[in-house]
């Protein structure tokens, strides 16, 4: 019996951890915009409330590369890896879970028309405080993110927000729609995120934090395209329906 109660625990922390990293994976797509300057920015997420043991689980590298309204996301974990490419109109994505190889193409228009159908809200509310400090060299203002989710619950993000680099939100052509996460509407890049959400009897905080930001003199070309071999592609509307970007 007590060994039927511990697998039943595992799992169900297991499948947590999945529902949370999908929707890490929809927060990181939509990191994208429009750049003056060529950036190469590196994140970390974490999940606080884990079981000590599970901990490793919850922990995720993003490094996002953008270079006019071309960006690049990869993300690496324990539970998954992956690569995210756009141009600011068509955004392209592959990613390996277990084993498991798939990838979609979009585009904006598609994503409104779910979005739409889903009857999804396409705002946020965003609360600017007064509330200041520095992330890896830039100035961040506090801002708190409130966003109507499908079930007309109130999904509440705390953002740190730089309007100090020279990227702009508004040219985004990614995911962040769907669910009514919509980066775009923000004042700026944010370089920390902070949510929390109960799942599975559990409060889970996912924090994103970046570790370095960096200027760079140019960024090839090449590193924007993405190479799709070897991962079944499917279309959008097929990839929400895996799990993965929900």
């Amino acid at each position: 019996m007590k060994q039927n109660i511990r697998n039943s625990k595992n799992t169900n922390t297991k499948n947590v951890c999945k529902k949370i990293i999908s929707t890490a994976i929809i927060i990181i797509a939509s990191l994208t915009g429009f750049s003056q300057e060529n950036y190469t920015i590196k994140m970390s997420m974490k999940m606080e409330g884990l079981p000590p043991e599970y901990a490793s689980m919850g922990e995720m590298d993003i490094t996002t590369y953008i270079k006019g309204e071309k960006t690049r996301i990869d993300i690496s974990s324990m539970m998954v890896n992956g690569t995210t490419v756009s141009d600011g109109k068509v955004q392209t994505s592959v990613m390996e879970t277990m084993g498991n190889k798939i990838g979609y193409t979009t585009t904006k228009e598609e994503i409104d028309v779910y979005v739409k159908k889903e009857k999804m809200s396409g705002k946020s509310k965003i609360e600017y405080t007064n509330e200041k400090k520095t992330i890896e060299g830039y100035e961040c203002t506090k801002a708190i993110m409130r966003i109507a989710t499908k079930e007309k619950q109130e999904m509440e993000m705390t953002v740190w927000v730089t309007d100090k680099m020279k990227v702009n939100m508004k040219n985004s052509a990614s995911v962040s729609a769907y669910g009514g996460m919509n980066m775009e509407e923000l004042n700026g890049y944010p370089l920390e995120i902070r949510m929390t959400s109960s799942q599975g009897g559990m409060e889970i905080t996912m924090v994103y934090t970046a570790t370095e930001v960096k200027v760079e003199n140019s960024l090839d070309d090449s590193l924007f395209v993405l190479d799709t071999n070897g991962y079944k592609m499917i279309s959008y509307k097929d990839f929400l329906k895996t799990g993965q970007g929900r």
